[in-house]
């Protein structure tokens, strides 16, 4: 017998990061992807999911809802695919209980997937381990340098919306939704 979920969302599009979820981001925390709900939002971070649950006939009471990804013990991924499922759903099995996160057609739910799996699976790993595969990889050949006039700039590495370029090389300076942060 499969227990209900103690919560359920549905994301209904993707939208840019709210400026009111960064006063309660902690130092290195950065917004990577933010979702409509019917009513709310809910914003992914490299640490946790965050839902703005406004109440009330006015909306002015706003619950807000914090899942850290540590509490995680166990997920499951599913994408909408034929002609009568379209939706995609994300179900977190934490230490608080069963979540269910539903996603409209057209949203990538392999995105979210990759976001909890480099965060839990990623950060868990033990050093050792991840020596032991760094010493297995073979080296890569030397890049070109690549050369480009000081400033912000899309990141070249793709952990973030933008990398500043000291005009030899690219810093540790970072930004995502607009928070400013080093990386």
């Amino acid at each position: 017998m499969e227990a209900a979920p103690i919560l359920a969302w549905t994301l209904v599009k993707e939208i840019p990061i709210p400026p009111d979820v960064n006063p309660i981001l902690v130092r290195g925390e950065v917004a990577v992807a933010a979702y409509k709900t019917f009513r709310d939002s809910a914003v992914f971070t490299n640490k946790r999911l965050i839902v703005r649950d406004a109440q009330g006939l006015t909306g002015k009471k706003i619950e807000i809802y914090s899942l850290p990804y540590s509490s995680i013990l166990m997920w499951s991924s599913e994408n909408g695919a034929g002609m009568l499922n379209f939706n995609s759903e994300l179900e977190l099995w934490t230490k608080a209980g069963h979540i269910k996160v539903n996603l409209n057609k057209g949203l990538d739910i392999r995105k979210l997937d990759r976001l909890i799996s480099d965060e839990i699976l990623g950060s868990s790993e033990a050093p050792a381990v991840r020596a032991a595969a760094v010493a297995q990889t073979p080296p890569l050949p030397p890049a070109a340098p690549e050369v480009v006039a000081a400033g912000w700039h899309a990141d070249p590495h793709g952990k973030h919306e933008l990398r500043y370029s000291d005009g030899s090389q690219w810093t540790n300076h970072v930004s995502s939704g607009g928070v400013q942060s080093i990386e």
